[in-house]
């Protein structure tokens, strides 16, 4: 006779056969990599985001969390699942501010949520009836010593810079610390005219998109662009503003060859520095441009305001950002629907390796745009890559940062 040892050991070896052994645990996905905006959009009220991910490994599936709070992000519920790398988050309020983190899950193991990464939604645009153009905003460090030792002489540099604007053809170029392309040297811009030159900021416009407005008998021909003061010029509409403590700004009121619209442009170069000190200078040069631009455009313009902030998004001092939207202007950063390379540091210290910052991007390069009369297509850090890295030689310590937009 069997014993009901004997019994209950052949019965837990059936149990087992039929049943099988237990299962092992679903191997934890890694961490989900760096989040990418590729798109927005604005319809009537509503706004949405488009955005993508690289896969995780052992994911089969992901949850993504949004929040107005970039603390409150990691508490958040899930918001959405999803078995792709890539989303389009619509119904959204327009004109503001989400916090975006995402994490793999594979059956009830779940990963660790990628660094948290913040976008506004576009709050307003314009029509879109006028044909779109680009303006480059960049700052080529031509003549301080520091350019020089890091990046080598202009004559090294110049020809990387003129393959640029071959290839890209902006509409307009917005420069800073541009004093080599001064009247009486080499423009180093062929097909460009040289709109407005002071103090190391300078205007040049594609000669086949835009001319300068001129005034009496003046043709554009006969327009050099270059101040002897800062005050309008007297043959065009063309002039520099004094912005306090030796920091200027030039301008210029421009007309599309092809539609007939009239535009102002503004090259800026604020002050520098990261503390409060500098920050509150920056706001007071904020103020008086705007002031300014306000004053120089009576019949209400489109403006483009593009130049050298030195200040960003990740600042707790970026004040001067404020007095901006106050005025109306917005970043045309929060406004593409669009974007390139937007981890990546508009200022790039003479490094080939790109720095990435994560939650906005640190870019002190900034175009700005009334959004009720703009509709930004493209907004891309356009430095030249080769591969991964920026391709050698390096034109500047920052990165042209591109902007396609169409102006009301």
């Amino acid at each position: 006779m069997w014993s009901r040892v004997s019994v209950a050991v052949v019965g837990a070896v059936l149990v087992v056969g039929l049943f099988g052994a237990p299962a092992e645990a679903a191997a934890k996905p890694s961490k989900v990599g760096l989040i990418t905006f590729t798109g927005a959009s604005l319809s009537g009220t509503k706004a949405s985001l488009s955005l993508r991910w690289p896969a995780a490994r052992n994911a089969r599936s992901y949850e993504l969390f949004i929040s107005p709070s970039y603390s409150g992000v990691l508490k958040a519920k899930v918001y959405k699942r999803t078995s792709k790398t890539s989303i389009t988050l619509a119904g959204l309020k327009r004109g503001a501010t989400y916090f975006i983190t995402v994490r793999g899950v594979n059956g009830s193991t779940k990963g660790a949520r990628a660094s948290r990464v913040g976008r506004t939604t576009i709050v307003s645009q314009g029509s879109g009836a006028h044909a779109p153009r680009s303006v480059t905003t960049w700052n080529l460090c031509t003549e301080k010593s520091g350019c020089v030792s890091g990046g080598g002489a202009w004559s090294r540099r110049q020809a990387a810079f003129q393959a640029f604007v071959k290839a890209r053809k902006p509409s307009v170029l917005a420069l800073q610390e541009s004093k080599v392309l001064a009247s009486g040297r080499p423009t180093a811009v062929p097909d460009y005219t040289r709109a407005a030159y002071y103090s190391s900021k300078s205007l040049f416009l594609d000669s086949s998109v835009y001319g300068v407005v001129t005034k009496g008998d003046t043709t554009r021909d006969e327009i050099d662009g270059t101040l002897r003061e800062c005050r309008e010029a007297d043959d065009g509409r063309y002039g520099c503003f004094s912005l306090g403590g030796g920091k200027y700004a030039v301008w210029a009121e421009v007309e599309d060859l092809g539609t007939g619209q009239h535009v102002v442009y503004v090259s800026v170069h604020l002050t520098s520095g990261k503390g409060d000190a500098a920050a509150r200078t920056r706001r007071t040069e904020v103020t008086r441009l705007v002031d300014a631009v306000a004053k120089a455009n009576p019949d209400g313009l489109p403006v483009v305001l593009a130049g050298d902030w030195n200040s960003h998004r990740n600042r707790s001092n970026d004040w001067q950002a404020s007095v901006l939207r106050a005025a109306g202007y917005r970043d045309a950063f929060d406004l593409a629907r669009s974007v390139g390379r937007q981890h990546h540091n508009s200022y790039n210290d003479w490094e080939t390796s790109p720095t990435t910052s994560v939650t906005w991007g640190d870019h002190v390069d900034k175009v700005w745009v009334v959004p009720g009369r703009s509709v930004v297509s493209r907004w891309e850090n356009a430095a030249p890559m080769a591969g991964t890295r920026y391709a050698a030689p390096l034109v500047s310590d920052h990165n042209p940062v591109l902007v396609r937009v169409s102006l009301d």
